[in-house]
């Protein structure tokens, strides 16, 4: 599950030449959390923008919001099933929170680089796309936002077959930046 991540102005800046956009959208640095307007990338025609939508479906069946969708489920949830052919985007990070079973809370980061969860979005709300957890997040949760690498960006925003390919993708490059795992002596 990804429930809060963070930004910072260094990688911001390093997004937006990435993207070549010199829009003045603004970032804000520091937490965020549901609800919360955040930063996007998304296609438009032959063009990736960036724009602002909050964290979270909102459902009338619920009272707060679906601010994650699981990879196994998406083409069979109603919610989801159309905007992953349509509305996928990417949401940059510098990097996120889990806790723990015991409550102890965790940092992952990526070696000062930018993070791209996986989204979809639907109007002016984003969900961001979870999977299984992968090796260094295994031992802290089961859940980990999908992490699209550098490389693989356009095929995600652009490419129907590679982004569902990328579904599957086991990203290893996360290291925990801070919180102490501290091992089982009866494992």
């Amino acid at each position: 599950m990804c429930g809060r991540y963070y930004i910072d102005n260094d990688i911001f800046q390093m997004v937006k030449l990435h993207f070549h956009d010199d829009s003045d959208i603004e970032c804000g640095e520091g937490d965020c959390f549901p609800s919360q307007q955040i930063l996007i990338i998304y296609q438009e025609e032959t063009q990736l923008k960036m724009t602002k939508k909050s964290w979270g479906y909102t459902h009338s069946k619920y009272q707060g919001r679906i601010i994650n969708a699981r990879c196994e489920t998406l083409f069979e949830k109603v919610k989801f099933k159309e905007d992953i052919y349509t509305n996928r985007c990417l949401i940059p990070a510098k990097g996120f929170y889990e806790w723990d079973s015991l409550k102890h809370q965790f940092s992952f980061e990526n070696n000062n680089e930018p993070l791209y969860f996986a989204g979809l979005f639907h109007g002016d709300e984003v969900v961001i796309i979870t999977t299984q957890a992968n090796q260094v997040m295994r031992p802290i949760h089961h859940r980990m936002p999908l992490i699209i690498k550098q490389k693989d960006i356009y095929s995600w925003l652009y490419c129907d077959q590679e982004a569902f390919s990328l579904l599957n993708d086991k990203n290893e490059c996360l290291e925990i930046i801070s919180g102490l795992y501290q091992q089982s002596l009866f494992d």
